[in-house]
C-alpha cells in the first residue's frame, strides 16, 4: 500500500514536472514571436528612415543643381554653363522669365536615386521652377510585406516630403553682375574686330 502510494505520488509529481516544463515552453514561444515582431519592426524602421534620408538628400541636391539651371542655364550633369548661351537669353530672361524644363530635372532625381532604396519603389516627383525658385515634391510608396494592412488603421502607406529652394538677393546680385560684365566685355571685344575689318 505505501509502495502504490509512493507511485501514485511519483506519477503526480512527474505530471506535474511534465505540466511545468510545457508551460515553460508556450511561454518561451510566446516570448520568442514577441521578441521577433519587435526585431522585425526595428529592421522595418530602419529601411524607412534610411529611404526617408535618401529620398531627402537626392531631392535637396536635385533642387540646388535645378536652382543653378534656372539661374545661370548650367548642366544638370556637370554644372557647366555658357556665357555665350546665357547672354543670348538676355538681361531680362535672367532677372524674371527664366524657367527650366522639369523633365531634365525628374531625370536626374531619378538616375541618382536609382538602386538606393530599400522599402520603397521608385518615387515619383513633381517640380515646380520658375525665377528664383525650385520645389521639388516626392512620393514613394512602400512595399514592405504586411505595409498594405496599415491602410486599415489609416498609417500612410508612401513617403512624402518636398524640398524648397529659393535663391539668395547676393547671389542674384552678383550673377546679375556677372552677366553685365561678360556683356560688356563681350561688346567691347566685337567693337573691337568690327574696328579691325
Amino acid at each position: 500500500m505505501k509502495q502504490e502510494k509512493k507511485k501514485i505520488v511519483i506519477l503526480i509529481k512527474k505530471k506535474l514536472l511534465f505540466r511545468e516544463k510545457a508551460s515553460f515552453t508556450v511561454e518561451a514561444g510566446l516570448i520568442m514571436m514577441t521578441v521577433l515582431m519587435a526585431v522585425f519592426m526595428c529592421i522595418y524602421y530602419g529601411f524607412f528612415t534610411h529611404d526617408k534620408a535618401v529620398l531627402e538628400e537626392v531631392s535637396w541636391h536635385t533642387a540646388q543643381k535645378a536652382m543653378l539651371l534656372v539661374t545661370e542655364n548650367s548642366s544638370m550633369k556637370d554644372g557647366a554653363f555658357s556665357w555665350e548661351e546665357l547672354q543670348k537669353k538676355g538681361l531680362l530672361w535672367r532677372i524674371s522669365q527664366n524657367t527650366a524644363n522639369q523633365d531634365i530635372i525628374c531625370e536626374y532625381a531619378n538616375t541618382h536615386i536609382e538602386g538606393e532604396l530599400f522599402a520603397c519603389d521608385m518615387p515619383s516627383f513633381l517640380v515646380k521652377a520658375g525665377p528664383g525658385m525650385v520645389k521639388i515634391t516626392y512620393k514613394a510608396p512602400i512595399r514592405l510585406p504586411f505595409f498594405a494592412l496599415m491602410r486599415l488603421w489609416g498609417t500612410p502607406t508612401e513617403i512624402t516630403g518636398q524640398v524648397q529652394v529659393h535663391e539668395s538677393k547676393q547671389e542674384e546680385f552678383i550673377r546679375l553682375v556677372r552677366g553685365i560684365k561678360r556683356d560688356k566685355e563681350t561688346a567691347s571685344d566685337s567693337k573691337e574686330i568690327s574696328a579691325e575689318d
